[in-house]
């Protein structure tokens, strides 16, 4: 396996060390009876009712962080693989409110080149294998880029191990389509460090990368990525003309990256032109400046880095409110805390990658400037920093939730615990091992004080909270009760618990290389690695359990479903929740009906159609929640003759509804289901969003344009290519008459 005088991984010995992790955090997902989902349709009524054996099982070590992944996200790609069986059209799903862009909304990259396995196989099979080629992809990935950049091999080992196994990837590796639109910077990085190093593939192969990531699914990550490529492309260039190089020289490596970058946009346009399309027909529009930063993190989320899943456990229920999130608030962000989502405000990199990072910045020197420059904008982005704001006013930069910059901090943070690993292994490295081992130490008795002595009590808590908020302690008490209060800095107690085991294990290895005569690096490799196994095992494995499904499929056959089904006919279904939407998820959650061929007016989109929504709220504002239609409130709306034009024909309910329109078609404890009586014929019923021109038609036109202009990419990335071919072949034909004369 080792080649080489340098002691070097051979490529297979790479590969299998890089597959040790994705197989070890989802193998399991693999086994017959298991899937690699967060959680299964069948914990959602209906199907909860009529498999109760299997929901109980299904129930065990879910995620309850990442519910999208099965609704819309999985439900979309059944939908996308069942269209090709039947050469049916991408462009149009008409089960989803009047009819909505299904390309548009598709939020799991069905043009991303590794996700055609979920069109060869069932996606819910297919979820695993996808999740193990992600990880090994950031892995492998990390590890060229580390190498090309001069480090050496315990480094790359350590920063492709921490970036597969621990941090932002691995608590969103549900969310695929965020993890795959990330995990091409550090291949971004290397190929931009290949055309730097003269290498004449760089650029095009720049391209490439780049476009992968705009087709993952989630643009606004990909965005970040493109961003980060364009800066460090920017930095280096900048250092170039102050170390010397002509101004010419130092603008083409900045302009010309940053134009292959543009070209792997291009490349994606047949995702991306369709998606820009349902957008704007949405009615969220662009979010104000002052909106994106009040979804901005605390500055106390740095400091809560170092602590593993700080907020709340994914597989525990979270509190309604989040007490530790309300803790370290500021006095003007109250009302933020109170929506802190505890996967969003997780900005944990792993214990040993956040130690050894703090490492790299201290002692590689300007080696460590650039990663950095990238941290340190991810965390200002997603913390609006003094002079964000400002840029938060700019089309394109006020896309969506400011904390999704923390997936350029995903790599960050291992470039520099790579860096700080090199330097600790380097010769004439006694200095920096005495500043590692002191840090790292005094990072582990600090997590030791504050576990002993820096936690409030409940009741510390309550009056601390009242006085910052100027509110009392009761209205305190309500939000955020006792219980939650102390199991949640219970939970964080044993997460400083094991962030100062890793501490500690670093602090051992720094000092076993300072004082051990003759040590080598594995002295400072089997600590580190001992950490991260800790870390994978005891911190990243319970957000990726696999899913039991109990012995039944995905989605299994359904008496209530089959009723649902029958009620609805042609028309569509309308769900009577006067309580809100919690009374909506119990009956068959948004996106379930389509599965099951049935139309649903609260289907859940990324992008809802504004004439949907304002059709509706025009009955009444109460049935509009968020962007969408969510419910009926009030049963006397039954009789509005526009709820004819909709074409509603089924009411669902959670209880039995008296009126001269319906009839219950099937009854179960806390599902019912109603035929409503239409007065008008299905020819008068609404087809599609009302407007002047047919939306199915502008959809059609943004894929078709968007087909075109990923073409027109693709005719000039292989001109390029071409080109650059023909430029090499001249060059050695030149060299070989030199010589040869």
């Amino acid at each position: 396996m080792w080649t080489g005088n340098r002691g070097r991984l051979s490529s297979w010995g790479r590969a299998l060390v890089l597959l040790v992790v994705p197989l070890f955090l989802i193998g399991p997902s693999l086994l017959p009876g298991q899937r690699f989902l967060p959680q299964a349709p069948v914990q959602y009524e209906p199907l909860r009712s009529e498999y109760p054996d299997a929901a109980e099982a299904a129930d065990t070590g879910s995620n309850r962080f990442t519910g999208d992944r099965v609704f819309p996200a999985l439900s979309d790609q059944i939908e996308l693989r069942r269209r090709l069986g039947s050469g049916t059209s991408w462009t149009w799903e008409e089960k989803w409110g009047f009819g909505a862009p299904l390309l548009g909304n598709t939020i799991h990259g069905p043009y991303y080149p590794p996700n055609a396995l979920g069109l060869v196989l069932a996606p819910d099979r297919a979820a695993g294998w996808l999740a193990i080629l992600s990880l090994f992809l950031a892995g492998l990935g990390t590890w060229l880029f580390l190498w090309r950049r001069g480090l050496t091999e315990v480094a790359c080992l350590v920063g492709a191990l921490a970036y597969q196994g621990t941090g932002w990837g691995v608590v969103n590796l549900h969310y695929a389509m965020k993890v795959d639109a990330a995990l091409w910077l550090p291949w971004c990085l290397w190929a931009l460090h290949g055309f730097r190093s003269g290498d004449r593939r760089g650029l095009p192969l720049l391209a490439l990368c780049a476009a992968a990531a705009a087709l993952a699914g989630f643009p606004p990550i990909a965005g970040f990525t493109l961003a980060a490529v364009a800066v460090a492309a920017t930095l280096w260039a900048l250092g170039d003309a102050l170390g010397g190089s002509s101004a010419r020289t130092a603008v083409v490596r900045a302009t010309a990256p940053i134009a292959a970058l543009w070209l792997g946009v291009l490349l994606a346009s047949i995702q991306l032109v369709p998606t820009a399309a349902a957008a704007l027909e949405s009615p969220r529009g662009t979010p104000t400046p002052e909106r994106v930063a009040f979804q901005a993190l605390p500055f106390a989320t740095l400091a809560t880095a170092a602590v593993p899943d700080p907020f709340a456990a994914p597989t525990v229920d979270p509190p309604a409110h989040l007490p530790l999130a309300a803790w370290i608030a500021q006095s003007d962000r109250g009302d933020a805390a109170l929506l802190a989502n505890g996967l969003e405000w997780n900005t944990h990199p792993g214990s040993a990658a956040y130690v050894l990072a703090l490492i790299g910045l201290l002692v590689a020197g300007r080696r460590a400037l650039l990663p950095f420059a990238l941290g340190a904008l991810a965390f200002a982005w997603a913390q609006d920093w003094p002079g964000m704001r400002v840029l938060y006013h700019f089309p394109g930069l006020n896309g969506g939730a400011p904390t999704r910059a923390l997936s350029v901090a995903w790599f960050a943070w291992v470039w520099l615990a790579a860096l700080g690993v090199d330097r600790l292994v380097g010769e004439d490295s006694r200095r920096v091992r005495t500043v590692a081992a002191v840090l790292a130490s005094a990072l582990a008795l600090g997590a030791v004080a504050v576990r002993t002595f820096g936690l409030p009590s409940a009741e510390r808590f309550e009056s601390a909270l009242a006085e910052r908020f100027a509110i009392d302690a009761q209205a305190v008490r309500s939000l955020l009760p006792s219980e939650a209060t102390t199991a949640a800095f219970e939970h964080f107690a044993g997460g400083l618990a094991l962030a100062g085991v890793s501490f500690a294990l670093v602090a051992a290895g720094a000092l076993a290389l300072r004082c051990v005569r003759g040590a080598g690096p594995l002295a400072l490799a089997v600590p580190i690695l001992l950490a991260l196994a800790t870390e994978v095992s005891v911190t990243s494995r319970p957000h990726l359990l696999p899913r039991d499904l109990g012995g039944i499929e995905v989605f299994p056959r359904s008496n209530a479903l089959d009723a649902v089904a029958r009620a609805a006919g042609e028309g569509r279904v309308l769900r009577w929740a006067p309580g809100g939407v919690g009374d909506v998820i119990q009956l068959a959650r948004p996106n379930m009906l389509q599965v099951y061929g049935v139309r649903d007016i609260s289907a859940y989109l990324a992008f809802q159609q504004s004439a949907t929504t304002q059709w509706f709220e025009a009955i009444d504002p109460r049935m509009r929640e968020g962007d969408g239609v969510a419910r009926l409130p009030a049963l006397h709306l039954l009789d509005d003759p526009r709820l004819d034009r909709a074409g509603i024909t089924c009411i669902l309910a959670r209880e039995p509804l008296l009126h001269e329109r319906l009839t219950l078609e099937y009854d179960a404890d806390g599902f019912y289901v109603h035929r409503r009586r239409n007065d008008l014929p299905p020819s008068e019923w609404i087809g599609e969003p009302p407007g002047a021109e047919s939306a199915r038609d502008r959809a059609e036109r943004a894929r078709t344009f968007g087909a075109l202009l990923s073409l027109l990419g693709v005719l000039i990335w292989v001109v390029w290519v071409h080109r650059l071919a023909r430029r090499g072949r001249t060059d050695t034909e030149a060299l070989d008459a030199t010589v040869a004369s």
